[in-house]
């Protein structure tokens, strides 16, 4: 088992490297609903920060990341942020020392960490969770995505056209996360129903811009319906 997982990580890994230079010379070009785009929430002054989350540790974020706000914690806090987002190189965060722990997984994929996140909860003293998708993510829509994979595993790793094509049939449906806002507003209230009485919002990266979007909410939260 700890044989399969190394190669399962190291595939993961490598399909992540080829991905992002396939989109680089645009062998593999990302898309982008104008759905999804129309459903965020820009953040480009304070008053754009949803009220319910105005004074939160993820209105801070939004406040750090897209405004230049500041923020120092004192040597004896404890952050009170977990931000779960993906493990994409591209997604830089403006985040001072000791403000958020940080979980990365392959498309900002939460179903596994319900341990990890419960163990901030309780013992960190956290008491807000962003989960941040982002755009141009090589997890949404995968089944596109196989020949791609497999012809660069053959590359990368000297695989034959079987094994890569097992491995990402093998593979595919723990990874894909479909499209990417649809998918963080669906992990967002997973969580929520698994951790009652959080701030858990969803939020989308753009990797464009390095800018931060409150992913609206479908029927509104009490709050942003004031």
């Amino acid at each position: 088992m700890k044989r399969s997982g190394y190669w399962l990580k190291r595939g993961i890994l490598a399909f992540i490297a080829i991905l992002g230079a396939a989109q680089m010379n645009g062998s593999v070009k990302p898309k982008r609903s104008k759905k999804d785009m129309s459903a965020l929430i820009t953040i480009s002054s304070e008053k754009n920060i949803p009220e319910w989350l105005r004074g939160t540790p993820v209105g801070m974020l939004l406040a750090i990341q897209n405004l230049g706000a500041r923020f120092t914690l004192s040597a004896s806090q404890l952050p009170p942020l977990l931000i779960g987002t993906c493990m994409d190189y591209r997604i830089s965060l403006k985040i001072p020392p000791k403000f958020a722990f940080i979980i990365r997984t392959a498309g900002a994929n939460m179903r596994d960490q319900d341990f990890p996140i419960a163990f901030a909860l309780s013992t960190q003293k956290v008491n807000a969770i962003a989960i941040i998708g982002h755009t141009e993510c090589g997890m949404a829509e995968l089944n596109d995505k196989k020949k791609a994979f497999v012809s660069g595993l053959e590359a990368a790793l000297k695989w034959t056209p079987e094994k890569a094509g097992e491995f990402f049939d093998s593979n595919v449906d723990q990874f894909n996360i479909g499209t990417v806002v649809p998918f963080t507003l669906q992990e967002t209230v997973r969580l929520r129903s698994q951790f009652p009485g959080v701030i858990i919002a969803p939020l989308l990266y753009d990797v464009s811009n390095g800018k931060l979007s409150v992913i609206r909410e479908k029927p509104a939260l009490p709050a942003e319906k004031k």
